[in-house]
């Protein structure tokens, strides 16, 4: 097997953003909110509570906010094992605030060992070039997919994007990390 080039996003893929937005709803209001509840990407407004994106964004600048992100349960052993087998690459689109893209890489370095020179924080990630880019977002799989077609375009399956129809985009939807595998080791196979 080769060694392939594994792209891979952070916020709702390793880092778990949104119980870190549920933590401020809840700080805020006393109501709890679940995963399967944040039907839409604007989870602030599908949860009833757009006010509190505010204090959000004002917590991010403020510094801090992203380390205490948790991460997803099997995640350090996926990521090892992707590591250890490919060369993986973290692409995640920083927040706009000044501490995020510090933060982020300290954080990515602290739960899972990744260094500064594998982490690229870009709102383009239809730009960088991989064999296999994986990614919550359907509307970066979407265009990642059509910019490297000869490429592996995996879609994190989450309610935020259950919704979305993948017919003829390229972009395959995966359940679980042996999904992930299981697509990469058949990827580009003879």
């Amino acid at each position: 097997m080769s060694k392939k080039t594994i792209l891979l996003d952070c916020d709702g893929v390793l880092s778990d953003f949104c119980q870190a937005c549920f933590d401020i709803i809840e700080q805020h209001t006393s109501i709890k909110h679940t995963h399967d509840q944040v039907t839409h990407w604007d989870l602030f407004t599908v949860l009833g509570q757009p006010h509190l994106k505010d204090e959000m964004k004002r917590l991010a600048g403020a510094g801090g906010w992203c380390s205490q992100f948790l991460t997803y349960k099997g995640t350090d052993e996926a990521v090892a094992r992707l590591d250890k087998e490919h060369e993986l690459v973290i692409v995640t689109s920083p927040m706009s605030v000044s501490s995020w893209a510090h933060e982020r890489e300290l954080w990515l370095k602290k739960h899972f060992n990744i260094p500064k020179g594998r982490i690229v924080q870009t709102e383009g990630k239809k730009y960088v070039w991989g064999d296999v880019f994986i990614d919550d977002a359907d509307d970066n799989c979407i265009s990642w997919a059509k910019r490297w077609p000869d490429s592996l375009s995996l879609l994190w399956d989450a309610p935020y994007n259950r919704s979305v129809d993948l017919t003829g985009t390229g972009v395959v939807r995966v359940h679980s990390w042996d999904e992930i595998f299981a697509l990469i080791d058949r990827h580009g196979a003879a």
